[in-house]
C-alpha cells in the first residue's frame, strides 16, 4: 500500500512538471477569453496527452495540475485574462479601469432612471433621442449639461461631482483636457438586429508636433447592470468585441480605432445595453460631436484595414 502511494506521488509530481501542462494551461485560458466552455479533458488531448492510456485517477492528476498552473499563470501575469488589446503595452492609450463607489452608485440611479423611459417610450425621448447613421443604436445627447440626466438638480450635482473627481484621478493621462467643455451621451441598442458602426474615430486624425499639443480622449461607462459592448483596434487587422462592466470604465485616446455595437451572441438579444459617451476635448483637439472620422491617414476608409 505505501508503495502504491508512493507511485502514485510521483506520478503527480511527474504531471506538475511536465512541459505540455502549462502549455495547455495557458491554451485555457486564451479559450475563456473567447467565451468557450472550460473542458480540461479536451484540453489535455488537444495538448499531446493520450487519455485513454491512463487511469481515471491520472486523468484527474492531470486536470488538477492543469488546474494548478492556470492559477498560477493568473497570478503572475494577469493580462492573461485580458484580450489582447487591453493589455499592458496598450495602457497607454487605452484603459479599462474600476469606477468609483460613489460614482457607481450614481449611475445605477441614471439606470433606473433611463431604462424605464426608454422602454416605455417616454416623452422625455422626443428632444433627445436620434438614431446612430446606419445602426441599430440609439443616442440621448445630453451635451454639457448634467440637469438634463436627473429629474432633481441635486441629484445631478452629484453625478457631476463624483464624474469629475473620477476623471481628475487619470490626470497624467488626460493631461489638457477641458473638463468644462465635456460632452456627453447615452447610448443604446434598439431592436433585435445587430448593425454595428463601421470603425472610425471620434475626433480628426492631428499629428502632434509639439509636446504642448495634448490628445483628447473619450469615455465609455455603462450604466446598466449587464454593462456594454465595444469593439476596438490596436491597429489594422481583425478587431475584438469588448465586454465592459457594469462598475467599469473604458478610457480611450482620440486615435483609437472603435465602433459601437453589441455582439450577435444567442443569450443578449434581447437585452438593452446603455452606457454613457464622453467627449473629453483639449484646445488642441476639440470635440466635433456631429461626426465621427472613418477616414485613415492614408486617406482610405478605415474599414479596408480595420475588419470585423
Amino acid at each position: 500500500m505505501a508503495k502504491k502511494k508512493e507511485q502514485e506521488k510521483e506520478r503527480k509530481k511527474r504531471f506538475a512538471n511536465d512541459n505540455r501542462i502549462k502549455q495547455i494551461a495557458k491554451d485555457c485560458l486564451k479559450s475563456e477569453l473567447l467565451g468557450h466552455e472550460k473542458n480540461y479533458r479536451r484540453a489535455l488531448s488537444v495538448g499531446g496527452f493520450d487519455l485513454s492510456k491512463y487511469s481515471e485517477a491520472d486523468v484527474k492528476s492531470l486536470v488538477a495540475c492543469v488546474k494548478s498552473a492556470a492559477v498560477r499563470l493568473r497570478k503572475l501575469n494577469s493580462d492573461f485574462q485580458k484580450p489582447e488589446v487591453l493589455r499592458k503595452p496598450n495602457n497607454y492609450r487605452i484603459k479599462l479601469v474600476d469606477v468609483s463607489k460613489v460614482l457607481k452608485t450614481n449611475l445605477t440611479k441614471l439606470n433606473e432612471k433611463w431604462q424605464k423611459i426608454i422602454l416605455e417610450g417616454g416623452s422625455e425621448l422626443d428632444d433627445l433621442e436620434q438614431q446612430i447613421e446606419t445602426t441599430d443604436l440609439m443616442q440621448l445627447k445630453i451635451g454639457g449639461n448634467f440637469e438634463r440626466l436627473f429629474d432633481y438638480p441635486k441629484d445631478a450635482k452629484k453625478l457631476k461631482v463624483s464624474l469629475l473627481a473620477f476623471f481628475r484621478k487619470f490626470k497624467k493621462d488626460l493631461s489638457g483636457v477641458l473638463h468644462s467643455k465635456l460632452l456627453m451621451s447615452i447610448i443604446y441598442n434598439h431592436g433585435d438586429e445587430v448593425i454595428v458602426q463601421d470603425p472610425h474615430r471620434d475626433f480628426g486624425f492631428k499629428q502632434v508636433m509639439d509636446t504642448k499639443e495634448k490628445l483628447a480622449w473619450t469615455v465609455n461607462i455603462p450604466i446598466s447592470q449587464d454593462g456594454s459592448y465595444i469593439i476596438l483596434w490596436n491597429g489594422p487587422g481583425y478587431g475584438t468585441s469588448i465586454h465592459i462592466p457594469f462598475g467599469k470604465c473604458l478610457l480611450l485616446r482620440s486615435d483609437v480605432v472603435h465602433a459601437g455595437g453589441r455582439p450577435d451572441w444567442t443569450g443578449i438579444a434581447s437585452k438593452i445595453f446603455l452606457r454613457m459617451h464622453f467627449y473629453l476635448p483639449t484646445s488642441f483637439m476639440p470635440a466635433d460631436p456631429e461626426n465621427v472620422f472613418p477616414i485613415d491617414t492614408d486617406g482610405k476608409e478605415l474599414k479596408e484595414h480595420y475588419l470585423f
